[in-house]
């Protein structure tokens, strides 16, 4: 069967007119038959036969335009099939060392010595990368036709999406020096065709416009303008496009589109990219032309305000609007706008009018699903759980296929379950088991239905449920405290023993992974040999996704076990948090599990956590949960608000505790480094430990939301359990936060072996220690 394979693909090979002998597309194909990599093999040569055979009969000039596209499956196989199992890690290292050499000499500006070593050693393992070094670098000499091809070859043979683009807009940039723009263009259609795979596509819009108006197609080029001005007005490129309309205009070519309502939504665009001054001159100037769309234009105003924080121009815009009716479409939004701006100034009441109004006249709305949300939630937050349960209850039952409706039918058994109704948050939370089995809060409504029973006297019952939670989620936050639940009724709870073994070597990996391995695992090997560690670290990311596609998870632990081992500790952090879910894979005790939870909660920067938890009297591993948590482990990474680094320290209060703290002010002076962030951090969560009688979940939710806040749940839910205080809380963010750290916290204390949180608390109000942090 394999030689019969093997003549027809020599026959093939021998009869492709377009593909010189010299040819990386040839080579490919012939050397990997060589090797018996037979299903590969036959990739590159449908991808050759193909290719070639419409470039062969393409008119010059014009042989780019032919049906590009980027797609995810490519012409070269994902998967060696007719290989041995096992590759040599040292036979797989030498022409990668080559491409290596190659590489660095073009960086050096040396493309002639890239071209020579390319020449010496090649193979078709790395046979896209190296045609695109050798595109690059016969471009740097002028040799254009030849890059020309290379680019070609790098883009059908891609492997790896940075490469397929690179290799693109090299044809891009080759075509336009060679004077081809059709063929251009047919190179950016292909790139433009899928939104989801292109960076800076306001630039290759704008080239598209370029090249359009050089070959003489004004009107196409100005319409090409206007729909970057659409799809991207805030954006440098959009400028550049207008300067082409204007240049276009000078010649006589009118701009495409003067309809006014299609400048509404290029407005529209310009105010959600965050040009404001420029909406808001825009505004003004259509008012004056369009005086038909004056209410449009006020609401696009009013939104203009909300984005400046103008909150009582907004309103007054709004009620100017309301006040002069509501018969048109932007009714619903001037309505639940107004009910948010209620909500914000803690006019419940108004707010619930503005929301109900918007139900009752524009019942089929999305606008009305949103508010009657936001109208269940205000009765809620100011303690009436009777008519939150009632308004929650009539939100799922209106709003079946709604995203929201399992978090309203946690919310209203929640709210039954605060007011002591515990028939309806029982009916509630049951009717969310059944209707939405994979929703991410059954074991919340498992364990707090075990809890109604408890609480009714039911103990059998209650220990039904609790083990049901530790079945399907034993290390999640709810199996944490399910595990608790049922030691105090007096059950043994036999925990699952967290098994260790030794992670593979390479050569290991090859042989474990087989020959239907993806392809990238190979490739990854052979770049990390030649020091190529970060493309080593694209090809497993691109291994990963093609095995999580065919859901193999054992294999996937291997991937992210070679990334940990090449050094790549957040991208096997990544991989492996993304495996990992509630514990219920490790109830068959597969080994490969276990160690796929140890890369998902890593000892990361062990030594400097080990340091500052002893310094400060903190369980590292709670130090390590607020990380993990905060920053996943990024030391460069930066929110949105400014705080900095593993510990997410803001600047403020990395300097105010480099003056409180003693030996903290050379930390606070470098407190983006990782050493002294996690030794800063630690001292405030010592103080936050202090000063809420040392329970680490009060700790934890003051560290995101701070003191003042968490003074004041504490003083509104005293005397609550723990459970129910962490449900109790107001915020979303943080009660999420907190359940997130004590799971994370608990699943540390299963790896270590070390005794984890402590969850039977009550809350109680107590003064704050003297000294204590107040930031």
């Amino acid at each position: 069967m394999l030689n019969g394979v093997r003549c027809r693909i020599a026959v093939v090979l021998r009869r492709l007119p377009s593909i010189s002998l010299d040819s990386p597309l040839r080579h490919v194909g012939a050397e990997t038959l060589r090797r018996g990599r037979t299903s590969w093999a036959v990739g590159v040569v449908v991808g050759v036969f193909i290719f070639g055979a419409e470039i062969a009969h393409a008119a010059p000039g014009s042989e780019l335009l032919l049906p590009l596209t980027i797609d995810e499956a490519n012409v070269l196989s994902l998967s060696i099939q007719a290989r041995t199992a096992s590759s040599a890690v040292p036979m797989l290292i030498p022409a990668a060392k080559a491409y290596a050499e190659a590489r660095a000499l073009l960086s050096r500006a040396d493309a002639a010595g890239a071209l020579r070593v390319l020449s010496q050693q090649t193979d078709p393992l790395l046979a896209d990368r190296e045609s695109l070094i050798r595109a690059d670098a016969l471009l740097a000499l002028g040799r254009k036709p030849e890059a020309l091809e290379a680019y070609k070859d790098a883009f059908r043979l891609a492997q790896v999406r940075s490469v397929r683009l690179a290799a693109a807009r090299g044809l891009v940039n080759v075509l336009g020096q060679l004077d081809a723009p059709a063929a251009q263009l047919a190179v950016l259609d292909a790139l433009l065709a899928k939104k989801r795979t292109i960076e800076n596509r306001a630039g290759l819009l704008l080239e598209r416009a370029v090249i359009y108006e050089k070959l003489g197609q004004a009107e196409r080029a100005s319409k090409e303008a206007w729909k970057l001005l659409l799809d991207f007005p805030g954006s440098k490129m959009a400028q550049q496009a207008e300067v082409l309309m204007k240049r276009l205009e000078a010649k006589g070519v009118k701009p495409p589109v003067t309809n006014a309502r299609i400048e509404l939504l290029r407005i529209q665009n310009l105010v959600r990219s965050g040009a404001l001054t420029a909406a808001h001159k825009a505004l003004g100037e259509l008012e004056k032309k369009a005086p038909e769309l004056s209410r449009r234009i006020k609401l696009e105003r009013a939104n203009v305000y909300r984005e400046q924080k103008k909150s009582a121009e907004e309103e007054t815009t709004l009620r100017g609007l309301y006040q002069t009716g509501l018969d048109d479409p932007d009714g619903p939004a001037v309505l639940e706008r107004l009910g948010q701006l209620l909500m914000n100034k803690n006019d419940n009441e108004g707010a619930i009018v503005m929301f109900d109004e918007l139900a009752r006249r524009y019942p089929k709305s999305k606008r009305s699903a949103d508010a009657q949300y936001l109208a269940a939630w205000l009765p809620y937050n100011s303690g009436n759980f009777k008519e939150a349960a009632a308004r929650f209850l009539k939100f799922a039952d209106q709003f079946k296929k709604w995203d929201r409706r399992p978090e309203a039918l946690w919310f209203a058994g929640w709210a039954a379950y605060l007011g002591n109704d515990y028939a309806l948050a029982r009916r509630a939370f049951s009717q969310l088991l059944e209707e939405h089995p994979t929703s991410e809060m059954i074991s919340w409504c498992r364990y707090w239905i075990g809890r109604i029973k408890e609480l009714e006297g039911d103990r059998p019952g209650a220990r039904e449920k609790y083990k049901e939670v530790l079945r399907a989620a034993p290390l999640s936050y709810y199996g944490a405290w399910a595990r608790m639940r049922l030691e105090r009724l007096g059950d043994k709870v036999d925990l699952i023993v967290a098994k260790d073994s030794k992670r593979s070597t390479l050569e290991e990996v090859l042989v474990l992974l087989g020959r239907e391995r993806p392809i990238h695992v190979d490739r990854a090997i052979a770049l990390n040999g030649a020091g190529l560690q970060n493309l080593a670290v694209e090809e497993l990311d691109e291994a990963s996704q093609h095995l999580a596609r065919i859901r193999d998870q054992k294999s996937r632990v291997m991937v992210a076990e070679m990334l940990e081992t090449l050094g790549a500790h957040y991208q096997a952090f990544r991989l492996a948090t993304a495996i990992t879910q509630d514990g219920a894979d490790l109830l068959n005790g597969e080994p490969y599990a276990w160690r796929a939870w140890r890369l998902a909660y890593p000892q990361a920067f062990w030594n400097e956590v080990q340091e500052a938890a002893r310094v400060h009297n903190v369980d590292p591993y709670f130090v390590l949960s607020i990380m993990r948590t905060e920053s996943h482990f990024r030391p460069n990474v930066k929110s949105h608000v400014g705080a900095r680094g593993l510990m997410q320290l803001m600047p403020d209060t990395a300097r105010t505790i480099g003056k409180r703290a003693k030996g903290a002010r050379a930390h606070a002076a470098r407190y983006t480094q990782p050493a002294s962030n996690i030794w800063l951090g630690t001292w405030y969560l010592r103080q936050l430990l202090d000063r809420y009688q040392n329970q680490p979940a009060l700790a934890a939710g003051a560290y995101n939301a701070g003191p003042a806040v968490m003074d004041r749940w504490i003083q509104q839910h005293d005397g609550k359990e723990l459970d129910t205080f962490v449900e109790s809380t107001s915020y979303r963010e943080t009660r999420r936060y907190m359940r997130r750290v004590m799971e994370t916290y608990a699943v540390y204390g299963r790896l270590s072996a070390a005794p984890g949180p402590d969850l039977s608390f009550v809350v109680k109000q107590a003064p704050p220690p003297e000294g204590s942090v107040d930031f």
